[in-house]
């Protein structure tokens, strides 16, 4: 799923390139680009909240492309913001997950050594219990 919101991001990003380098607009906008922070990517003036296509995240990209067509520059961005924002969630999400299995397998790990330890424990006082039977008496 995560690829797929990655191209469709893409696609976005692509159609308000394409749109807002035809003659019809006169002024230029700076687009959204794909950064290391979320906030290096938001248009000054975009609102997520206007943006509808990326309330199903499971569209197809044919009718994505569809969806997104006839808008505007300024309601593309808003489209790119939102599906960034949906994607930053998903990341979030995933990330969060690698931290749990992450501290789940550390946690398994510690259990294991644990046992190891008492396992070990365990042979050495079954060797100084059988050496103390075959010591002779009153030796130390």
């Amino acid at each position: 799923m995560n690829k797929r919101i990655a191209r469709t991001l893409l696609i976005v990003v692509f159609f308000s390139s394409f749109w807002g380098n035809s003659p019809a607009y006169t002024q230029e906008i700076e687009l959204p680009i794909v950064d290391d922070t979320l906030e290096a990517t938001i248009a000054e003036n975009a609102d997520p909240d206007q943006a509808f296509t990326a309330e199903e995240p499971t569209i197809s990209v044919d009718e994505l492309e569809l969806l997104v067509k006839p808008l505007t520059v300024e309601e593309l961005s808003n489209e790119a913001v939102a599906w960034l924002l949906l994607l930053k969630e998903q990341v979030q999400e995933i990330s969060n997950a690698e931290i749990a299995i992450k501290k789940q397998n550390e946690a398994i790990d510690q259990q294991e050594e644990a046992t190891k330890s008492l396992e070990q424990a365990q042979e050495d006082l079954a060797k100084a219990q059988e050496a103390q039977k075959n010591a002779a008496p009153d030796s130390p």
